[in-house]
């Protein structure tokens, strides 16, 4: 006995050409404002973080929301996790920043204010 399924996707564009996403490189989700939704999160070749509210959560997400990395050389970060890192109930943003050797984590402050924290390797 065999089993097919076919499935068909759709693609969503979220964002197209816009300039706050130069060569996007890492994406995730997460439930950025706490509000039930989960949002986009991408890391950018130019070194920025973008994400995207989730605004009705029947994905129709907002304009990207920017948070600035400043990284020497212009080293982009190639890895992103959302999570609760410091057990506050907001979630946090953590990034891997190549080239660099550096681990850095953003706080989620309240009302998305971000503070960086990092750890050189």
């Amino acid at each position: 006995m065999s089993i097919s399924a076919h499935i068909d996707f759709e693609p969503q564009i979220i964002a197209d050409s816009h300039p706050d996403i130069v060569g996007p490189y890492a994406l995730a989700t997460a439930d950025i404002y706490s509000d039930g939704d989960k949002d986009f999160i991408a890391t950018s070749t130019n070194g920025d973080i973008v994400w995207f509210e989730n605004l009705d959560g029947q994905v129709s997400f907002s304009e990207p929301k920017k948070q600035l990395l400043f990284t020497p050389m212009n080293f982009p970060p190639i890895t992103i996790i959302p999570d609760d890192f410091n057990g506050d109930g907001k979630m946090d943003i953590a990034v891997g920043i190549y080239g660099f050797n550096q681990i850095i984590w953003f706080e989620n402050a309240g009302s998305l204010s971000i503070e960086e924290n990092s750890s050189n390797l």
